[in-house]
């Protein structure tokens, strides 16, 4: 008696061969799943099997949307990624024949998913990330020296260092606290001060010399996807 053989893909597909098997859960494995919504649009689902394919799809909406005066939202999802973004963050990517940019489209990609990176040690506050800790004991010019490198959650490595006043003045006061504890901005105010960040998120300036148990080094750094 001959026996057949039969091939299973994991959602209960069957096939002849082996080959076929392979191919086809290589080309589920690879999907793109595009969700698209807007104020006038009911949530749209759409399934891509190439790069090419879902861009061109982004691109349909957002002509939709700046001819229309509305503002899309996109989730994609891809081999466990997910990447969420809405029309106005491509609208200067784009051009008025709505082809997009793929070196920019894939900045956009980067910035949406980094929103939701999380980096051991390290909380985002606006476009900066800052230690979750205080370095104790620190004058401000070793406080300024300091310097650490972050190997974030995708692989890229930055540098981690003391932010500037006007870097700190872009978060909200109530973000730059760190409990009781202060510590140095990497911005003097003349030869014999710089400024520091005191316990309630204020500014105001010490004596360049001064440490103690409860302030220092707070490093941090700039999102590197932020604009």
């Amino acid at each position: 008696m001959k026996t057949k053989t039969i091939y299973v893909a994991n959602n209960g597909t069957t096939f002849d061969t082996e080959k076929d098997c392979i191919e086809y859960e290589e080309k589920l494995t690879n999907k793109y799943v595009v969700y698209y919504k807007d104020r006038e649009t009911n949530l749209i689902k759409r399934e891509f099997y190439n790069e090419p394919l879902v861009k061109r799809s982004i691109a349909n909406c957002l002509r939709d949307c700046y001819e229309d005066n509305l503002v899309g939202d996109f989730k994609i999802i891809h081999r466990g990624k997910t990447v969420v973004f809405n029309s106005e963050e491509l609208k200067e990517f784009v051009p008025a024949h709505y082809k997009i940019n793929d070196e920019k489209l894939n900045e956009v990609f980067q910035l949406a998913v980094a929103r939701d990176v999380k980096t051991p040690g390290y909380t985002l506050h606006g476009d900066y990330y800052l230690s979750d800790e205080v370095i104790p004991n620190k004058t401000w010019e070793q406080a300024c020296k300091m310097k650490k490198i972050v190997t974030l959650p995708n692989g890229k490595m930055v540098v981690a260092g003391i932010l500037s006043k006007e870097e700190l003045e872009t978060i909200p006061e109530e973000e730059r606290r760190i409990g009781s504890k202060w510590y140095w901005t990497s911005t003097p105010s003349d030869a014999n001060d710089a400024w520091f960040v005191y316990g309630s998120g204020g500014f105001d300036i010490y004596d360049i010399d001064s440490s103690n148990d409860y302030g220092g080094a707070r490093l941090g750094f700039k999102n590197p996807f932020a604009n």
